[in-house]
């Protein structure tokens, strides 16, 4: 008996769910685990990565038993904005402060849609960034430098 994947996106969501769990597993190992009255800290990755698995398990077999679209073209854009805006915001925070930092960040992930516009884009970057610092520097009290 042959099985034949009649669903190959689900069949691909079910390899990046096989991965990520396996890497949640995998890095908590060093972790103390604890028990359900005493956790430790890897007990949550534990759980978290074992679910992901069998959540992957299922979508396997449905992508074997159901038929479904095939899949389109990666969105080399779209993908490299949004992976781009987190180590823009990675390398900006310490450096630049919270301000710099997100005001970037939103830029680079607006960068993804296809009907990109500066005005718009700059309005509501500026919006979220003043939303950002207000929450978390004087909302939430965190200790984050809002300016270089």
């Amino acid at each position: 008996m042959r099985l034949r994947v009649t669903n190959p996106r689900d069949a691909g969501g079910a390899v990046l769910l096989f991965v990520v769990g396996g890497l949640l597993l995998v890095g908590q190992q060093s972790l103390p685990r604890g028990s359900a009255v005493n956790m430790g800290a890897g007990y949550v990755p534990n759980i978290l990565g074992w679910g992901i698995m069998c959540i992957a398990i299922l979508l396997t077999a449905r992508s074997i038993r159901l038929g479904g679209p095939p899949l389109n073209a990666v969105p080399w854009r779209a993908l490299i904005s949004i992976l781009g805006s987190f180590f823009v915001f990675a390398i900006l925070i310490e450096r630049a402060g919270l301000a710099f930092a997100a005001m970037a960040t939103i830029l680079v992930a607006a960068a993804a849609a296809a009907g990109f516009r500066w005005q718009s884009n700059l309005l509501l970057a500026l919006a979220l960034t003043t939303f950002s610092v207000v929450l978390f520097k004087f909302a939430l009290g965190v200790a984050v430098s809002v300016w270089p």
